[in-house]
């Protein structure tokens, strides 16, 4: 390009076409432009929500029901503020007062657990002996009151009740029984003796000349069996022991002096002095008497 006719102008080059200088004019390139678009044409178009799905609206009305209005979202300036760690806003309150209380809760329900859990009553070895011991070789009569001691652990903290049943057996005849209680056993007890006494004077008559005749001769020892049952209660709790079911023996030498000797000593209805149950002596035939004490000498012991 060059300026033409010396004015310092500068021509451009014309070229045919449409637009304004279609027409032969000037084909003016600062001149020539495009209308601008139409915002109204060119606007996006709104974007359209999905539609929630029911499971989608009934989990956000659970929301709203179980946990309230959704919370506005607090402000938040940007500001940063020093605060120091002794300020009393940084600390929850009454620390020592919640931990304390704690504590003691939690050892108060220990202690109390601890305290009202039941535990076993159990039975020891019971200790048979004879508190009365009375035997009549002339007359052919006796008596024989024992004397059980049942030794009863308890290990909790509250008393127990002890309830039982003892049985005296010799061999297969039933000599006595005794039912006891309901016994009160403190609590804490290692153990407590509970004292019963059985009269063991009811034999039938072949048995009660066998007796006679085994403190009379030989073995001068009775053998007697014994079965006992025990029933315990504790506060809102009732179980059954497991079945006692042993034996013990008798010394004839522990009867009253003049037992054996066949003297008429003892109290109005023949027994011995220090008997506790006022029941007449054991009083049987003389002559089956007799006849089990042969037989029974002959065998050196009972033959049952």
């Amino acid at each position: 390009m060059a300026p033409a006719n010396g004015t310092g102008l500068i021509s451009f080059p014309t070229t045919g076409g449409s637009g304004p200088a279609g027409d032969g004019g000037v084909d003016d390139p600062l001149l020539h432009y495009s209308e601008p678009p139409s915002p109204v044409a060119e606007a996006p178009r709104a974007r359209r929500e999905p539609a929630e799905s029911l499971p989608r609206r009934a989990a956000a009305a659970w929301r709203w029901l179980v946990h309230g209005p959704p919370r506005q979202p607090r402000y938040r300036s940007g500001y940063l503020t020093l605060i120091p760690l002794s300020d009393a806003r940084l600390q929850p309150r009454r620390t020592r007062l919640m931990v304390g209380l704690g504590l003691l809760l939690a050892l108060l329900i220990a202690g109390g657990v601890f305290v009202s859990v039941p535990r076993g009553v159990s039975i020891g070895t019971l200790d048979m002996h004879s508190t009365h011991m009375h035997f009549n070789g002339s007359t052919m009569n006796y008596r024989i009151i024992l004397g059980a001691k049942v030794p009863v652990l308890n290990p909790n903290f509250f008393s127990a009740r002890v309830t039982g049943n003892l049985s005296i057996s010799f061999y297969d005849a039933d000599a006595g029984w005794k039912a006891f209680g309901p016994v009160d056993v403190p609590a804490r007890s290692f153990p407590s003796e509970v004292h019963v006494k059985v009269d063991a004077s009811n034999l039938p008559g072949k048995y009660t000349a066998v007796v006679i005749g085994c403190c009379l001769n030989f073995p001068r020892k009775l053998i007697f069996f014994l079965t006992a049952s025990f029933k315990v209660d504790y506060m809102m709790w009732s179980y059954d022991l497991p079945l006692v079911d042993s034996y013990f023996m008798l010394d004839c030498s522990d009867a009253d002096a003049d037992a054996l000797g066949g003297g008429e000593g003892g109290d109005a209805d023949g027994g011995g002095g220090g008997g506790g149950f006022p029941l007449p002596l054991r009083r049987v035939d003389a002559a089956a008497a007799s006849a089990a004490l042969r037989a029974g000498a002959s065998n050196h012991g009972p033959g049952v």
